[in-house]
């Protein structure tokens, strides 16, 4: 089956969907209005379509009357609520906007950016049931401060039922991650872990994207403005395991041998770096190795059990991280 959405153009206007088989027949008479006639539930921004495994449909988008909706139509072409659409935010004095989504199974998630304290935008979070119930606190649960131009909030599957939020933050060169468990609290300490914080490459126009990983560890890849692709492995124990993917003629960090038996070197250290610092997954500081005036330092660590580590590199102006493995 395949599902298509037209809408009319500019704010306000209608959006129908209709359901096709694998020929691209229409199955239904005649397709559904689920603005019930646009204008204050009219299209006014994002969109997102997610199927689930009866037939049903879920839309969430931006709409004309500053709110953010969600409905779910049935596989047979009608409205599956009685209330036809949720609202996620409990005023359109906050501005909610730049919303999306992700099915779960049978519960809905969707994020959005909102000002409950003007100037200030938020990343915020509801969960819904099949049957449309707000499973979190009625207004939204507020994740943290996000850009109310830049920050398009988007969503991941995670592990033990969890899912992953990550935003654009209010500086232009900072994007966030949070990990939300099923019963709406925060994995990580604080409101987020900062994948980017990078005066020198700031993060443009909200291109960046999260990868699904029921394993736990999401993989998040944005573009800076100086034509490089970066990347980020977020696991659940709290790891950020950082690797940039340069676009242009700018060398990469690397780390060699890996595997290794316990020595490493590295190359194109960036500049300003000050330490590299070895870890275990659970968090743990191994080693320090100051790498100031050094162009290959060497780290040599013995006895070290086969598995994997993590070396963090330290700067005033950057940190992130490589996953290095220890082998037999």
């Amino acid at each position: 089956m395949v599902f298509a959405l037209s809408k009319g153009n500019g704010v306000g206007s209608t959006m129908y969907i209709q359901r096709f088989d694998l020929q691209g027949n229409m199955m239904w008479v005649n397709p559904l209005d689920i603005t019930s006639g646009g204008t204050l539930n009219g299209f006014s921004g994002n969109i997102t379509m997610q199927p689930d495994a009866r037939g049903n449909l879920y839309v969430v988008w931006d709409n004309s009357s500053s709110n953010v909706v969600a409905t779910k139509v049935t596989a047979q072409g009608a409205f599956a609520w009685s209330n036809l659409r949720v609202r996620m935010s409990d005023t359109s004095q906050y501005f909610p906007q730049h919303s999306s989504a992700k099915l779960v199974g049978d519960t809905l998630y969707v994020t959005w950016v909102e000002s409950r304290k003007l100037p200030t935008y938020f990343s915020m979070i509801q969960k819904l049931d099949s049957s449309g119930n707000k499973q979190l606190i009625a207004s939204g649960m507020m994740v943290d401060t996000s850009s109310g131009v830049y920050g398009f909030p988007k969503l991941a599957v995670s592990d033990s039922g969890s899912i992953v939020n990550v935003w654009q933050g209010l500086e232009s060169s900072v994007l966030a991650i949070q990990r939300i468990r099923p019963d709406g609290s925060r994995t990580w300490p604080g409101n987020r872990k900062v994948l980017s914080a990078d005066r020198q490459n700031l993060i443009t126009d909200s291109d960046y994207e999260v990868l699904d990983n029921n394993q736990g560890c999401n993989v998040v890849f944005w573009a800076s403005n100086y034509s490089n692709v970066f990347g980020a492995e977020a696991c659940s124990p709290s790891i950020i395991s950082g690797l940039q993917l340069s676009e242009d003629n700018t060398p990469a960090f690397e780390v060699y041998p890996n595997p290794s038996d316990g020595v490493w070197r590295f190359q194109n250290i960036p500049e300003g770096t000050e330490n590299l610092v070895l870890s275990s997954t659970s968090g743990t500081r191994i080693a320090t190795l100051p790498v100031t005036g050094k162009e290959e330092p060497v780290l040599s660590i013995g006895g070290l059990s086969p598995g994997i580590y993590f070396i963090s590199v330290d700067g005033k102006e950057h940190s992130f991280t490589r996953k290095v493995i220890v082998g037999r």
